[in-house]
């Protein structure tokens, strides 16, 4: 296999160059919580003048329900989790991307795999994979070793955390299985480092044939993994690029100006009796001059996950100074003052981002008085979409036996809602159906009189208490409490004073 690859560790700034529109860009990221560091994430992605195809997260410890309230815009979230909150993996996709999930087994460990399908009917199959190392790695190993088997050859790249040290010994009947399959393990430095340790447990897998990839760490001080990533150099090549058509802006004279609006027929300006006609013969008499005297380029449109609105220049200022704190700890991973100095403004950028937060979302809040636009704001601020998706509704829903039919399994999303709507519709009805049958008709004043300590009854009350309080309200609300009265509770009590 000819792969030639570049594996070094980099900066936030030092991808700039890297990174080309054309090339394949993949991250994997040891997330450690994506709810505790969503945000943290979006900071850190939102640093690259490039975007990734593919954002692979491990460790995202979030349950099932939680996948559609951490979105990116402009990806697709899939995941593996974990019935426990902890462990589990996770893969953003470019929304621009086709793709189609892949089934993946793998015995301790949580994995998903999506089938990428680019120009040209070419496909990558891509898994992302986590595994604790408190699993049985013999176990994992022999289904690893059966999973690469029912890939087969095609182009496939596995990357995750699988925490086998690539600098120990044991790691060789690792690298023996995935090798036998013409696999290459193309991280070969740290990518986790601690005050004692420095490991390679985060791996890109890849048995691509003739391809140049850069790969490497980034600079990050959210976690102790380093994110790694992969470029696959002009793999998109055949791909369609974003681009823009845009009208240069050019020094125009007055007189050049004049002469080409009086070259202009404005008959159809003048001599109209509909103003509305007018207006559109004028604007495009002005179009067809700015189009004469202007040219036209073709410009690359910008590729990159935009900031997020409360993402301000303290903040920013911030998170440069913890990853510089960061990349100065690791040259002397050794130095505890260096160490507390990094982690210090680490939790001060996390307090940060939660306070402008707070302070964005409040002033909308406050500023806003409509209820559809205030519920916008709260979706928008806890991740929550507006519209349904396919995690939202059930697959199936079970309706027990009763008395009229037997126990029923509905699976059509259509039948589910109408199921669900007569239950909630009919529950009343059918619990005041359960209610013993009595003549007491003393039942209701012997329940409301003996309470229980520490809690509250409603007293009968008689029309002179209502008459009473009603002539202490003003005359609007006499009126309107009187028609509430006289509609509601068919009580003629009320008379003008």
């Amino acid at each position: 296999m000819e792969i030639v690859s570049n594996c070094t560790h980099t900066t936030t700034d030092d991808p700039h160059s890297i990174f080309c529109v054309n090339d394949l860009r993949i991250i994997h990221f040891n997330i450690r919580s994506l709810r505790k560091n969503f945000d943290n994430l979006l900071l850190f992605l939102s640093s690259f003048s490039l975007d990734f195809h593919i954002i692979c997260l491990s460790e995202i410890f979030i349950y099932e329900n939680e996948q559609t309230y951490f979105p990116i815009p402009g990806y697709i979230f899939l995941g593996n989790f974990r019935a426990s909150k902890q462990g589990g993996a996770g893969i953003y996709v470019r929304s621009d991307i086709t793709f189609e999930e892949h089934p993946v087994d793998l015995e301790g460990a949580e994995a998903i795999a999506v089938r990428l399908v680019f120009a040209a009917k070419r496909s990558v199959l891509l898994t992302c994979v986590y595994r604790t190392g408190a699993t049985d790695l013999g176990m994992f190993l022999n289904s690893l070793q059966s999973y690469l088997l029912e890939t087969g050859h095609a182009p496939h790249i596995l990357t995750g955390d699988v925490n086998i040290d690539m600098f120990k010994p044991e790691s060789e009947t690792y690298s023996d299985i995935y090798g036998s399959f013409n696999y290459e393990n193309i991280m070969t430095i740290p990518t986790r480092i601690s005050p004692t340790t420095q490991t390679c447990i985060d791996h890109f897998l890849i048995n691509f044939d003739h391809y140049q990839i850069e790969c490497g760490t980034l600079n990050c001080a959210i976690t102790d993994h380093l994110p790694i990533f992969a470029c696959l150099k002009a793999f998109l090549l055949r791909e369609k690029t974003e681009t823009c058509k845009v009208r240069t802006r050019l020094d125009i004279s007055e007189q050049k100006l004049m002469s080409a609006f009086s070259n202009i027929s404005w008959d159809l300006v003048f001599q109209v009796d509909d103003v509305n006609n007018a207006y559109s013969s004028f604007v495009s008499n002005c179009q067809a001059v700015l189009k004469d005297i202007t040219t036209k380029k073709i410009s690359r449109a910008k590729i990159k996950l935009e900031k997020s609105p409360w993402f301000t220049a303290k903040l920013e200022s911030a998170k440069n100074k913890r990853e510089h704190l960061f990349q100065e700890w690791k040259k002397f991973p050794f130095c505890p003052k260096l160490e507390k100095d990094w982690k210090k403004q680490r939790n001060f950028v996390t307090s940060l981002i939660r306070k402008t937060k707070n302070e964005y979302y409040g002033k909308l809040l406050k500023n806003e008085s409509n209820p559809r636009k205030i519920w916008n704001i709260i979706n928008d601020a806890t991740g929550r979409s507006s519209t349904s998706t396919k995690s939202d509704i059930p697959d199936k829903i079970i309706i027990p036996a009763n008395e009229e039919a037997i126990e029923s399994c509905v699976s059509n999303p259509q039948s589910i809602l109408n199921e669900l709507n007569k239950y909630f519709t009919t529950i009343g009805p059918n619990l005041a159906a359960k209610l013993p049958e009595t003549d007491d008709t003393n039942l209701f004043e012997q329940s409301v009189t003996s309470g229980l300590d520490e809690s509250f009854v409603l007293s009968p009350v008689g029309d002179e208490i209502i008459a009473q309080e009603l002539t202490k309200l003003n005359t609007k609300k006499i009126l309107i409490t009187y028609l509430l009265v006289l509609s509601k509770l068919h009580l003629n009590i009320l008379q003008p004073h």
